[in-house]
């Protein structure tokens, strides 16, 4: 059957939408009574000023905010665990790699310290990751997190995924971590060749190719610290989770016999 674009509806649908944004604005700026502005744009033909709101009265809702029941929230919400599920295909669209990941090539199931924004961990992430280094809050709240993991095998080891904008605030994770927990710290992860940032990328099998062949173990670490236990790498975000997944598969056929992620924000 023949097909037309419909312009007219497609142009009478994006004046609705502009229209409802625009009112959003209007009624966020609160230049004339909520009730009648909110009543007028639903046709309501006796809509009047209702005298309460804040635009009548001319003062906001009084709110008094208990500080202990907020304390209780933010500490209910850094009790929330955010579960990281490893790749177990790659992403398709590229000619290396392909197909499923092997079993003993992929990372466990890993955990994430906060979501971007929360308002539980993120504060605390966000002001390590500007100054560039952990505070004891932030390694204490990572520490409840790795003691509620429920990982068969305890890590032997800690490293990190090498950051140029939060590498010095990933360090010093991976340090105080490895004292907190007497694991052996080495640095066994490197960029082979520099490439774009991850956030920069389109889609997911841009990412997988932009980390691809680049993320790269250190061959000095090989011997005699890799194959000794699982390792524990820390990264600063986990979105797509196609850098962690190839620090995985690197560190896996060098030797580590699990490799268990851990980022400090999930996007």
């Amino acid at each position: 059957m023949p097909w037309v674009y419909d312009d007219e509806r497609v142009r009478r649908i994006q004046a609705a939408r502009a229209a409802e944004a625009d009112a959003m604005v209007m009624y966020a700026r609160a230049e004339t009574c909520l009730m009648q502005f909110l009543r007028t744009s639903l046709d309501d033909s006796g809509a009047t000023a209702c005298g309460r709101c804040m635009v009548c009265t001319g003062t906001a809702d009084p709110v008094e905010i208990d500080a202990g029941v907020v304390a209780a929230a933010i500490d209910f919400l850094r009790q929330v665990d955010v579960v990281i599920e490893p790749r177990k295909q790659w992403a398709r669209g590229l000619s290396e790699p392909t197909g499923n990941i092997k079993p003993d090539q992929r990372a466990e199931v890993g955990r994430a310290l906060s979501r971007v924004g929360d308002a539980g961990w993120w504060p605390a992430v966000e002001a390590a990751l500007g100054a560039g280094e952990a505070s004891d809050e932030l390694v204490t709240g990572i520490a409840k997190v790795l003691k509620r993991w429920p990982w068969a095998t305890r890590p032997t080891w800690v490293t990190w995924i090498p950051s140029r904008r939060h590498g010095a605030a990933l360090e010093s994770v991976a340090e105080r971590l490895a004292a907190l927990g007497n694991l052996e710290l080495a640095p066994a992860l490197q960029w082979d060749e520099v490439r774009p940032e991850q956030s920069r990328q389109q889609n997911s099998a841009h990412r997988l190719a932009n980390v691809w062949g680049a993320l790269v173990v250190d061959e000095a670490f090989t011997d005699d610290v890799i194959g000794t236990g699982p390792v524990l790498v820390i990264d600063d975000f986990s979105e797509t989770g196609w850098t962690m997944t190839v620090a995985a598969a690197a560190l896996r056929r060098a030797g580590a016999p699990a490799v268990l992620p851990f980022a400090l924000a999930r996007r």
